[in-house]
This record gives C-alpha cells, sequence and structure tokens, in this order.
C-alpha cells in the first residue's frame, strides 16, 4: 500500500514526465525542502521520523 502512494505521488507531482525514478523522487524531496522551509518545519526531523517509521514497518 505505501509503495503504490507513493507512487501516485510521484506521479501526480509530475504527470507524463519521462524522467527516470531517482530525478523524480529527488525533485519531490526538493518540493517538501520547500514547503518545509516555507512553513518552518525541520525538514531533518520529518526526515528522522520517517526512518525510524521505515525501520518498524520492514
Amino acid at each position: 500500500m505505501r509503495i503504490n502512494r507513493a507512487i501516485t505521488a510521484l506521479e501526480a507531482a509530475y504527470p507524463g514526465e519521462e524522467d527516470d525514478l531517482v530525478s523524480k523522487i529527488s525533485d519531490l524531496l526538493t518540493d517538501i525542502m520547500h514547503l518545509c522551509r516555507q512553513q518552518e518545519i525541520e525538514f531533518q526531523g520529518c526526515l528522522t521520523v520517517a526512518e525510524v517509521n521505515f525501520e518498524s514497518e520492514k
């Protein structure tokens, strides 16, 4: 389910783009970093929580 949600997010963010998956993921993370800065959210903190969640869900 989580993989499908990620693919859906990438397709929605970059519809019809021919970039490889690594480029799309990097671009989306960059966009999220800009959003975090604008909203005064610490991106690294979000990333740390995501890493902990990922490890617990393996």
